[in-house]
């Protein structure tokens, strides 16, 4: 009898004990740590099973999930057409003229290898912004498992301020041309730099324990408009460069050869053109002295040149000296 009543007392202990536990997952990409009411507890959890206790108890904790890889974010400066940020957020020049630019931002959480990296990682947590996680079922979650992603942790404290810094950086270029020369300058005068140094400096200054990988610009592009008159442009001075060439070649001939061949190719160019179009009457003459005969075309089809009128009165003979 009083062995039956040890095995009674030992599987209700066994219950009790099942009930206190409540296992939840840590997965692979993450770490964990258990939020109790007095903190954080100073252990890592690896991916996993954790045991975080049974509310009902009064034992429960929560477990909070970050991601163990590196943040990586973009700051778009370029003209957003639909969602919540939607606007014109290109940087202005000094001359006022608006670039569209991205900066690629590299973070990586603290190092939770070592105990002033947990201290660290447990700062940054405070700084984040959670979310509740899903059940493994996936349906909604019970508040007891948090994920803060390392991202929210920039873009609440460090983001405006790297923004900021970025715009006053571009102000510093007088125009286009200054700007992509620093783009293309790795040095440390070069854009990259500078824009690696403003984020560093932005994390410190908001004490944020996140660690600055690399930041880069990238897609550095003028305005539209500016395109255009660049393009405009390079077009005007290619045709001066050919016509200058062009005057050259036929002033060095001085048998005239060029200048025909090239008065021919005009001439058959421009009746292609006509034809392509077409005009109903173009007329081409050849220069006084050469024996090409001209050509006329109607409704773009060649004719051959008018048959002289045999009607046509001659003209008087040279009266004679009396």
């Amino acid at each position: 009898m009083n062995a039956l009543k040890r095995i009674v007392l030992l599987a209700f202990s066994f219950v009790a004990l099942v009930a206190c536990n409540d296992y939840r997952d840590v997965p692979p990409p993450d770490i964990g740590l258990k939020l109790t009411s007095s903190g954080y507890e100073n252990h890592i959890y690896s991916p996993g099973q954790v045991d975080i206790g049974d509310a009902n108890q009064g034992k429960g904790d929560r477990l909070v999930l970050v991601q163990r890889s590196g943040v990586d974010t973009k700051e778009s400066f370029a003209i957003i057409t639909d969602g919540p940020e939607k606007g014109d957020h290109r940087c202005l020049l000094g001359d006022k003229n608006p670039i569209t630019l991205d900066v690629r931002v590299l973070l990586a959480l603290p190092d939770y290898e070592k105990p002033e990296g947990v201290q660290q990682l447990m700062m940054a947590l405070a700084l984040g912004n959670p979310v509740v996680v899903n059940k493994s079922d996936n349906t909604a979650g019970d508040g007891r498992v948090i994920r803060i992603d390392g991202i929210s942790i920039y873009e609440q404290q460090a983001r405006q301020q790297v923004r900021k810094e970025i715009r006053r950086l571009c102000s510093e270029y007088p125009n286009f041309d200054a700007i992509f020369d620093a783009f293309k300058d790795t040095s440390d005068k070069g854009l990259e730099k500078r824009i690696e140094h403003i984020v560093a400096e932005a994390l410190k200054a908001k004490n944020v324990p996140l660690h600055l990988i690399s930041a880069g610009p990238s897609n550095l592009k003028p305005d539209d408009a500016i395109m255009q008159a660049r393009s405009e442009q390079q077009a005007t001075s290619t045709r001066i460069e050919n016509t200058e060439r062009i005057a050259r070649s036929l002033a060095e001939d001085q048998t005239g050869t060029r200048r025909l061949i090239y008065t021919l190719q005009t001439l058959k160019e421009t009746v292609t053109i006509a034809n392509e179009k077409g005009q109903n009457t173009v007329v081409l003459y050849m220069p006084n002295g050469s024996n090409a005969t001209p050509m006329i075309t109607l409704n773009g089809k060649p004719q051959p040149p008018p048959a002289p009128d045999k009607k046509a009165t001659p003209a008087p003979p040279p009266k004679k000296d009396e």
